[in-house]
């Protein structure tokens, strides 16, 4: 993933900045459960403290879809992470 929205705020075309690390709790939790595991345990969890939050948040795990979770290359099967986290 990019660095972190905090450092580099999205400009909006009237003007005015957003910045994805402000995004409410629900929001930013719906749209990160959509990424697959690796890409949570891996990327977005690094990207600030507030997707940091919502990565380690218990919940969050039992929506996770494990479609694809598996990534052979780098020995991890679906669910090697997963009980650490709930």
């Amino acid at each position: 993933m990019a660095s972190s929205s905090s450092t580099h705020p999205v400009m909006k075309e009237d003007g005015e900045c957003r910045n994805w690390a402000e995004l409410p709790y629900e929001l930013a939790s719906s749209i990160l459960s959509r990424l697959d595991m690796i890409d949570i345990l891996e990327n977005a969890q690094k990207v600030c403290t507030s997707w940091r939050s919502v990565c380690k948040d218990p919940a969050m795990w039992r929506k996770i879809i494990m479609r694809n979770s598996g990534d052979w290359r780098f020995g991890v099967e679906p669910g090697d992470h997963v009980p650490s986290r709930s």
